[in-house]
């Protein structure tokens, strides 16, 4: 995952695209917590084995959480063969990537 997360950061900021990485590994009490947010739908998060990691897409200095401004990361990350979130048919979730299972 290191090496895909490392190829994906090369490009976008090739790219001139800004982001910070905010989330990749989570212990199961982070991932219960989120669940009980409702910020995840699922206990069986990439996120618990080290398999996917979330950004946050940076305009003028802040975090952009507007979704659109996610779809070129999407793009890019799709390139490399990692899954984005936010093409996903249910729960869009445009600032997570996490590894295919053929990957």
């Amino acid at each position: 995952m290191q090496v895909l997360y490392y190829q994906f950061e090369s490009r976008c900021r090739e790219r001139g695209m800004d982001f910070i990485l905010t989330c990749t590994t989570r212990t199961l009490s982070e991932q219960k917590e989120l669940v009980a947010a409702g910020k995840s739908k699922t206990m069986n998060s990439k996120h618990l084995t080290g398999h996917a990691f979330d950004i946050a897409v940076m305009k003028h200095g802040k975090p952009s959480w507007k979704f659109e401004d996610y779809a070129p990361y999407g793009v890019i990350a799709e390139e490399l063969g990692l899954t984005w979130g936010g093409s996903w048919k249910r729960f869009k979730d445009g600032c997570h990537f996490e590894m295919r299972e053929e990957t």
